[in-house]
C-alpha cells in the first residue's frame, strides 16, 4: 500500500471522530499529561485533511477542512485575542504552550489560507508570530501568556526552531520583513545556542546565555542536577522533532547562513548517526517520547529527504516510515493509536507525514 493511501485512510478516519463543531478530540501532551483543549490536535487533522484533500479533489475532505478552519479561527480559541488556548490548566505559559502550540496553530492556519485563499486565515498567523515577544539582545523568542503577558524567555531549543520554521512559511505569503529578519537573526544563532552533548541534541538553551541572569541560571542548573537521566532520555526522544522543523526551514530558506556553519553541520552530522545506530533499533519501551509521542519515523523521514545536500545516512526514509507504522499503526482503525499513552494525539500527528514523498509501504493486520 502506499504511503499517500494509508495517510487518505487516515484522514477519513479522522472525519468520524470529527466533533459537530469541527473540532477534533484533545489529548494530555504525550507523556507529560498536561490536559489540552482540542486546538493543537485540531491543527494537526488540518494538514492531514488538507493532504488527503490535494490527494483525492474528494470533496467530504474541503468539507472537514472549512469546518475544521472555522472552529480554529473561532474566538473561542484564542480568548483573549492574543495566544490560543492549548491547555485547559494552564499549567504551561497560562495554557499557550509558550511557542510550539503557537506554531502549529499558524502551520494550520497557513494551511486553511493555501487551500482556500481566505484572508483571515493568513492574518491570524501573521498576528500570532509578529504577537510573540522577541528578545532582541539574544536574539530568541519569548513566550507569551493568552493574557497578553510576557512569561520571560523561552528556553526550550526545540520551541525555538518550530516557531521560527512556521514563523519563516508566514513570511513566504505575506512579505513581512519584520518576521523574516527574526527568523534570520534567530538561524544565525542556533550554532551558539544549540547544546550538543554525546552525540545528541539537548532540549534547553546553553546555559551561558543566562550568566548575569541568576536567578534563570540558577535554576537551569539545579534542574539539569536533578533530573541529569530524565532529561538524557528526554533529549534523545527529542532529537528529530528538534530537526523536523528545521527541515522545514532548511527547505523554504536554503540561503540561510546556518545551513554552511561548520561547527554546527559537524554536531548535526553527529546527532543524525546517534538517531541511525541508536533510536532506528528503540521499542515503545525503550524511549517514552520517540514514536510513542513524536511520530520519530516520519521526523527522520522528513529530515532523510530534506538534507541530501548535507547529509548521506545510512539508512532510508522508507526504513523509518516503516518502523513508525509498525510500532503504532492500527489498519483495524487506521489510526495511529497503538502502544502510546496519549492516543489521540499520535492519530493526529500523522500529519507529519505529509511532507514525506510517497512510497510503497507495509501495513500488518
Amino acid at each position: 500500500m502506499m504511503l499517500k493511501d494509508i495517510l487518505c485512510r487516515t484522514a477519513s478516519a479522522g472525519i468520524r471522530i470529527q466533533k459537530e463543531d469541527g473540532s477534533f478530540p484533545p489529548g494530555h501532551n504525550g507523556p507529560w499529561h498536561n490536559e489540552e483543549t482540542p486546538i493543537r490536535n485540531t491543527a494537526h487533522w488540518i494538514l492531514t485533511l488538507a493532504k488527503a484533500h490535494d490527494i483525492t479533489g474528494d470533496a467530504v475532505y474541503e468539507e472537514a477542512l472549512r469546518k475544521a478552519g472555522s472552529y480554529l479561527a473561532s474566538d473561542a480559541c484564542c480568548p483573549m485575542g492574543r495566544t490560543f488556548m492549548v491547555f485547559t490548566d494552564g499549567a504551561m505559559y497560562g495554557g499557550s504552550n509558550g511557542l510550539v502550540g503557537q506554531a502549529w496553530v499558524m502551520e494550520a492556519l497557513l494551511a486553511m489560507y493555501k487551500k482556500f485563499g481566505e484572508e483571515r486565515f493568513l492574518q491570524l498567523a501573521e498576528e500570532r508570530a509578529l504577537d510573540q515577544p522577541w528578545d532582541q539582545g539574544l536574539r530568541i523568542w519569548r513566550a507569551l501568556s493568552p493574557q497578553g503577558e510576557d512569561m520571560g524567555i523561552q528556553w526550550s531549543l526545540n520551541q525555538q526552531i518550530w516557531f521560527s520554521a512556521l514563523s519563516r512559511s508566514v513570511y513566504q505569503e505575506t512579505g513581512n520583513e519584520k518576521i523574516n529578519e527574526r527568523v534570520k537573526l534567530f538561524s544565525d544563532r542556533i550554532p551558539t545556542v544549540a547544546n550538543f552533548w554525546k552525540g545528541f541534541i539537548r532540549m534547553r538553551l546553553r546555559e551561558y546565555l543566562f550568566i548575569g541572569r541568576p536567578k534563570f541560571f540558577y535554576r537551569i542548573m539545579k534542574s539539569r542536577v536533578r533530573n541529569h537521566l530524565k532529561l538524557e532520555a528526554r533529549s534523545q526522544g527529542y532529537i528529530a522533532y528538534s530537526y523536523y522543523p528545521l527541515s522545514i526551514l532548511h527547505n523554504i530558506a536554503p540561503e540561510l547562513d546556518v545551513w554552511h556553519k561548520k561547527s554546527f553541520l559537524h554536531q548535526f552530522r553527529s546527532s543524525l548517526n546517534f538517531m541511525e545506530e541508536n533510536v532506528i533499533n528503540y521499542t515503545t519501551e525503550d524511549n517514552p517520547y520517540a514514536y510513542t509521542y513524536h511520530p520519530t519515523g516520519f521526523e527522520m523521514a522528513c529530515i532523510l529527504e530534506s538534507f541530501t545536500d548535507i547529509y548521506k545516512g545510512t539508512t532510508t526514509p522508507a526504513q523509518w516510515v516503516q518502523k513508525q507504522l509498525d510500532q503504532h499503526y492500527d489498519p483495524e482503525t487506521d489510526l495511529m493509536t497503538r502502544n502510546t499513552v496519549d492516543p489521540m494525539t499520535l492519530a493526529a500527528r500523522f500529519y507529519e507525514a505529509s511532507r514525506i514523498r510517497d512510497m510503497d509501504m507495509e501495513v500488518h493486520v
